[in-house]
């Protein structure tokens, strides 16, 4: 029989375990997926993903300056792992820098298909090639451009 001493006990720890699972939970998506873009921002929104690797993030900074010039009317936005945020420290060619999340990897998710209306005018994944399946693909909405200009061979 459990007396009213260890069924408070039994409570405690069941909400320790509870509190446990919903940190761990929070930390593997900390913020719902809508709060992660600025509804004012809506319709005019380029998301460049590159979810990992220090390098790639870095030397993807190069075509920022193509997309802002392409693209003077949207908001560039820029996924990727929060410990690579200070990379952008400074950059007033990105708009927002958000975390990086699995449903990132849906290309269709991103930009809407059927019903779904989407969250973003354009989305880029670069890393696909590079980090997980398909290459390019973009419905024909991209200009996008590496400037040499000023570049020693």
């Amino acid at each position: 029989m459990i007396t009213p001493d260890k069924q408070a006990k039994r409570d405690k720890i069941l909400e320790y375990f509870r509190n446990v699972a919903r940190q761990e939970l929070a930390k593997q998506n900390p913020i719902p997926f809508d709060a992660l873009f600025n509804e004012e921002d809506r319709g005019k929104i380029i998301l460049f993903i590159m979810p990992e690797s220090i390098g790639d993030v870095f030397l993807c900074t190069a075509l920022l300056k193509s997309l802002k010039e392409t693209y003077p009317w949207c908001k560039l936005y820029f996924a990727t792992k929060p410990e690579y945020f200070e990379i952008f420290d400074g950059n007033t060619l990105v708009d927002k820098v958000i975390p990086y999340t699995p449903q990132m990897d849906n290309h269709f998710f991103l930009t809407g298909a059927g019903n779904n209306k989407g969250y973003v005018e354009i989305a880029f994944h670069p890393y696909f090639g590079t980090q997980r399946l398909i290459d390019y693909c973009q419905n024909g909405k991209d200009k996008i451009a590496f400037d040499i200009q000023g570049v020693e061979t």
